[in-house]
């Protein structure tokens, strides 16, 4: 082995050791909250696709990256999807809620907690009207979503 390979081998474990230790990572985390006040007032909130949540980063050159596995989301609640990455919120661009399918979800409000579990950020209200999120527009004719349903809704954050 040269010289250069082993400095080359070198860094790129030094690289992946930092990249599982939770200190050399700045964690973000978005929240999606679905349930309603009373509770099960709005009771097809939850939905059987895929939902996916993506940031569009400083370092992102314009990419949604996707944040944690996308899921159904069948429950009423709050759900999280963690970014393990170098970035932290300030470099949120852009947050992007999607899926894939014409079973609608329902969500009131998106929360982005700082990886101390601090709110930095919210749109929405808890237990208003909210974004209905489904391949079928007319999913979001009814009074608790507050436009046509979209399959990709975004949300711009203000520099944080």
């Amino acid at each position: 082995m040269t010289h250069l390979s082993k400095l080359l081998a070198l860094a790129a474990f030094a690289l992946a050791s930092s990249m599982f230790t939770t200190d050399a990572h700045a964690l973000f985390r978005v929240r999606l909250d679905n349930s309603s006040n009373p509770l099960g007032a709005v009771t097809w909130a939850g939905t059987s696709n895929t939902i996916s949540v993506c940031a569009i980063l400083k370092t992102s050159f314009g990419l949604c990256v996707p944040l944690e596995s996308a899921r159904a989301l069948n429950t009423i609640g709050n759900h999280d999807f963690n970014w393990w990455g170098f970035e932290d919120v300030d470099q949120i661009l852009d947050l992007q809620v999607s899926t894939n399918g014409s079973n609608a979800f329902w969500l009131d409000q998106l929360e982005i907690l700082n990886g101390a579990g601090t709110k930095v950020w919210t749109s929405g209200a808890d237990n208003t009207g909210g974004w209905c999120i489904s391949t079928q527009p007319s999913d979001g004719n009814n009074a608790n979503c507050s436009a046509p349903a979209a399959t990709l809704v975004p949300f711009n954050p203000p520099q944080l």
